[in-house]
């Protein structure tokens, strides 16, 4: 490596300056073949400082960014090796598209896979066709970005390591989730990325909070890669991937003192290779990944269905609407059977797993596969869907997680919106405190301002239907139904309750009189204006007397100052059937006719309310 990365003759450099650079190349490259590229992009930087036009030097660099999952560093180190030679143009050039395409620069990234295909290597054609294909997924799916917020779940999950496969269970109480973290019982690496193997590791949950995760050890983990690669329906058994026998699943479950040794799992063994399972309800259907015979590529998702409580079908392969000639692998079925998730390198990925969606339809065929989006998806590995009340749990590669998985969860945002709401009096714009209440969908009260100022602004949910309504005495009540969509300003006039009005207006006469005293007709206009304005309407204008005189006689004196209100009203414009007029006589005093002040207040006509 150190005459790979040999310094231009041109260059003078002092034997200090000389020695500190081999020392720093060579120390760069012993963390570069650990896989240890912190390190390595700290030697290497020391040695670039001393000089930097060397190709293999920044071409080191760039590959270390790279796995990192730092394309726009990666980028710029290419960029700068290429323009310094054009020796291993391929090598160079993929990674260079790669890097791209990591970076969501999907046009640039297909055109230097272009140029990896004027290269004439036709080992590499496939795969160069394939990232092709990719980055064209890219661009279409980039342009239809979902309303989602995806966040990484907090420190006490994950971790400096790959970190991968939520689930959740035990009503609520416990996380489970794999891991390749120095924990791990034995401490043993993997020979081919030097990342440790993993472990299950526990989280407990209170309060949708998750605590410092640790490794139940045995018998749940072994010397061996263990992962949790499903849960049960009523979730208390977790399932468990072994390497051996080609790799098997195992289940376990809590007893009530330990977690039992992992038990064989039978209905979907094989001698080949099964990843993964999701169950519908009951464990009616199972759904899960395997390498057996007459997939079409890799990796495939079958099901097998429960005959009796110990035996199942014989496996059913999914057709081409679900699998691909690329690898499947992380199943997610719900409990109705009719809607799969699923992770694919097929389809039309944007590159590595994206997670993708199938629903069956009326017939009970499953419909082909759609990719389910940025920003859950990515041009990286996005993997292990689990969906949890109301968010979405999966594993992925993406900017923040130091080029290693961590478990992220996705969620519809709830946007929020002011609702100001004004009231004002009918007649003037004094200061009131009528009663505002905001009621949800539900017909709950959510917003209860009593007794409160005129004017009230509200912090409520977007798109949800809300009803209102404004009351305080004396006037007319008021009741709206919006759907809030931005921030509204609503104004509204309270009236006064025209029952009130009506309740209270009297005429009154002298003994034997039937005309209208003059003194009442703004009274009764006012009365035609409440009636214009409310033409629903209908009184029975009652004509009273007190009790001198001989019953007929005062019936008829009765009759005639109901009617002459009568007249006075229809004559300006109210309709004649939305009045009935009545004589009561003397037999209706509002006091004793014991004195001439109370006889007065007998001889009277009033109004009922017949309807409004």
């Amino acid at each position: 490596m150190i005459s790979a990365l040999s310094i231009n003759a041109q260059i003078k450099l002092n034997k200090e300056q000389l020695k500190n650079y081999k020392k720093s190349i060579r120390k760069g490259n012993i963390y570069f073949q650990k896989f240890n590229y912190n390190q390595a992009i700290n030697e290497y930087c020391k040695a670039s400082a001393i000089i930097d036009t060397s190709f293999q030097l920044n071409y080191n660099i760039g590959v270390s960014w790279f796995y990192k999952n730092n394309p726009d560093k990666a980028i710029s180190y290419f960029n700068k090796a290429l323009a310094i030679s054009k020796k291993d143009s391929l090598g160079i050039m993929f990674h260079l598209a790669t890097a791209y395409q990591n970076a969501y620069l999907f046009d640039s990234a297909a055109i230097y896979y272009d140029s990896c295909l004027l290269s004439g290597n036709y080992s590499v054609k496939e795969i160069i066709n394939k990232r092709i294909q990719e980055c064209k997924s890219g661009v279409e799916i980039m342009k239809d970005t979902l309303d989602l917020v995806v966040k990484r779940v907090s420190d006490s999950i994950n971790s400096p390591y790959v970190d991968y496969g939520l689930y959740i269970l035990n009503g609520d109480s416990l996380a489970v989730f794999s891991s390749k973290r120095p924990e791990n019982i034995g401490g043993y690496k993997s020979p081919d990325d030097g990342d440790y193997y993993e472990d299950i590791f526990f989280s407990k949950i209170d309060k949708n909070s998750f605590y410092k995760a640790y490794n139940p050890e045995r018998p749940i983990n072994s010397e061996d890669p263990d992962a949790c690669v499903g849960v049960s329906p009523d979730g208390k058994r977790i399932f468990i991937y072994s390497d051996v026998n080609g790799g098997d699943i195992f289940y376990s479950y809590f007893n009530g003192i330990k977690w039992v040794k992992p038990i064989y799992y039978k209905p979907v063994n094989s001698p080949y290779l099964e990843t993964c399972l999701s169950f519908t309800k009951n464990e009616e259907y199972i759904y899960f990944v395997s390498n057996r015979k007459k997939t079409f590529g890799g990796l495939d998702i079958f099901y097998v269905k429960k005959i009796s409580d110990s035996t199942y079908s014989a496996p059913v392969h999914l057709d081409h609407n679900i699998n691909s000639p690329y690898d499947e692998n992380w199943v997610y079925i719900n409990p109705s059977n009719d809607t799969l998730y699923f992770s694919s390198k097929g389809h039309n990925s944007m590159g590595g797993y994206d997670i993708f969606i199938s629903v069956k339809n009326t017939h009970g065929q499953w419909q082909k596969a759609k990719n389910i989006g940025h920003p859950i998806n990515t041009p990286f590995d996005d993997m292990n869907f689990f969906p949890y009340k109301g968010r979405f749990y999966f594993s992925s590669i993406r900017g923040n997680t130091n080029s290693k998985n961590d478990i992220f969860y996705a969620y519809k945002p709830i946007y929020f919106a002011h609702l100001n709401i004004k009231v004002q009096h009918e007649d003037t714009l004094r200061a009131f405190k009528p009663d505002i209440l905001v009621y949800n969908n539900e017909q709950n009260v959510i917003k209860a301002k009593k007794n409160t100022a005129s004017e009230r602004s509200y912090y409520l949910k977007l798109n949800k239907k809300y009803k209102i309504t404004i009351s305080t005495e004396n006037y007319l009540p008021i009741s709206d139904h919006i759907l809030l969509k931005k921030d509204t300003l609503l104004n509204y006039t309270l009236s006064l309750d025209p029952a009130l009005f009506i309740n209270a207006l009297k005429i009154y006469y002298y003994t034997n009189r039937y005309k209208i005293d003059p003194k009442y007709h703004q009274g009764l206009d006012s009365l035609i204006s409440i009636l214009k304005k409310y033409p629903n309407y209908k009184l029975e204008i009652a004509g009273h007397t007190d009790n001198v005189g001989n019953v007929k006689y005062n019936n008829k004196l009765a009759q005639k100052r109901a009617l002459e209100v009568f007249n006075y009203l229809t004559k300006n414009g109210i309709s004649a059937e939305r009045f009935k007029y009545t004589s009561y006589g003397s037999k209706k005093p509002v006091v004793a006719n014991d004195t001439e002040e109370h006889r007065f207040l007998n001889r009277r006509v009033e109004f009922y309310i017949i309807s409004k």
